[in-house]
């Protein structure tokens, strides 16, 4: 066994792994992938997630597509069943996706708001990575120590008990746009 991989623990395996399936990935991200991707699930509940490394490095990568452009003080919102022909990956749970300013009580306003929906809470990563954007909200690195053109973005993902209905899904999308609304206002 090489060197590195003897004194890594289980969670860097894990990451290593989920790293070397998104290569396989066609999705080209704007930023380093396995930097990213090692932000992303640096504080992850692994084994609440799954085993599975492409579609965790899948669903990773399409979070990071989702957040690739954003205006300053606004947020995203995506309530979506990914399917593989459109997001290269499957899941057995509806995802919510989230990009947003980092501020307080972000991911227990959002769950509150799904749990008074009835939409019961399966996984959560919540990752606060440093971004540097573009003046046009475009995302043009991920910087490795806060500074003056970096802002730390909240990105957060729900795995939501599956729904199928494209009009329940849009009442949810709707209700977490209005929580994250009044959460800034806050």
């Amino acid at each position: 066994m090489p060197v590195t991989q003897r004194h890594q623990g289980p969670r860097q395996q894990h990451i290593d792994a989920i790293c070397a399936a998104s290569e396989r990935l066609k999705y080209v991200p704007p930023i380093d992938r396995r930097a990213f991707l090692h932000c992303y699930y640096a504080q992850a509940d692994l084994e609440d997630l799954g085993q599975n490394p492409h579609a965790l490095a899948a669903a990773a990568l399409s979070h990071l597509a989702f957040a690739a452009t954003r205006a300053p003080r606004t947020a995203k919102v995506r309530v979506f069943n990914p399917t593989l022909e459109r997001d290269g990956f499957t899941s057995a749970y509806t995802l919510v996706e989230t990009v947003n300013d980092d501020m307080p009580f972000l991911v227990d306003s959002l769950g509150m708001t799904l749990m008074s929906m009835g939409r019961a809470i399966h996984a959560t990563t919540h990752p606060l990575i440093e971004l540097e954007r573009a003046v046009d909200g475009t995302l043009t690195s991920l910087a490795t120590a806060p500074g003056a053109t970096t802002v730390t973005e909240s990105l957060i993902h729900f795995a939501i008990v599956r729904e199928t209905d494209t009009d329940v899904l849009k009442s949810i999308e709707a209700a977490l746009r209005d929580t994250l609304r009044d959460v800034r206002l806050a």
